[in-house]
């Protein structure tokens, strides 16, 4: 395990910018951390969170306080290199989250019929009930119903509701 000096004498020989976030929390809101790695303590409950937060700000990596050795020596070679740098916490996170979110695109799609796919597709692009009726050759109250099937098999309100949840699995 690196101490506070270590890790940062390292990362100044290797010509590693980087911002400590625990000093320089404004730099992340202001959106100045363009380029350099930002270097937190432990005890962030969701880390997948900062360190989303802190790469879409322009910041090549996160990396912890209380890094390993050879972490650090991996960080430094992945940074060198011009890859992005993500703790191994949160980049578990992240492969669950992606993960489920495939399973539940797998799920939807066996649950939806090819039509109702089609019609969601339409749906996403803006077209009203009429508009789906002409794209698809079939009547109006047939593409009503289409769309009612779908918002009773995910489970929300309305169309609004229905772009959002299906807007999220890409279909």
């Amino acid at each position: 395990m690196h101490s506070d000096t270590d890790w940062r004498q390292t990362l100044r020989r290797e010509n590693i910018n980087f911002v400590d976030l625990d000093e320089m929390t404004s730099r992340l809101d202001e959106g100045a951390v363009t380029g350099v790695v930002v270097v937190h303590s432990r005890g962030c409950d969701c880390p997948l969170t900062l360190e989303l937060e802190a790469l879409g700000k322009g910041a090549r990596g996160v990396i912890y306080k209380d890094i390993g050795a050879q972490e650090l020596e991996e960080a430094i070679k992945a940074l060198n290199n011009n890859i992005r740098w993500f703790s191994r916490a949160a980049m578990s996170t992240f492969i669950d989250r992606v993960l489920k979110s495939q399973a539940e695109k797998c799920q939807l799609q066996s649950q939806l019929t090819r039509r109702e796919r089609e019609i969601a597709q339409l749906i996403i692009q803006g077209l009203s009930n009429k508009e789906i009726a002409l794209e698809k050759r079939i009547a109006e109250t047939t593409a009503k119903t289409h769309v009612q099937n779908l918002l009773r098999k995910l489970g929300v309100k309305n169309r609004t509701q229905l772009v959002g949840y299906l807007s999220d699995f890409n279909l």
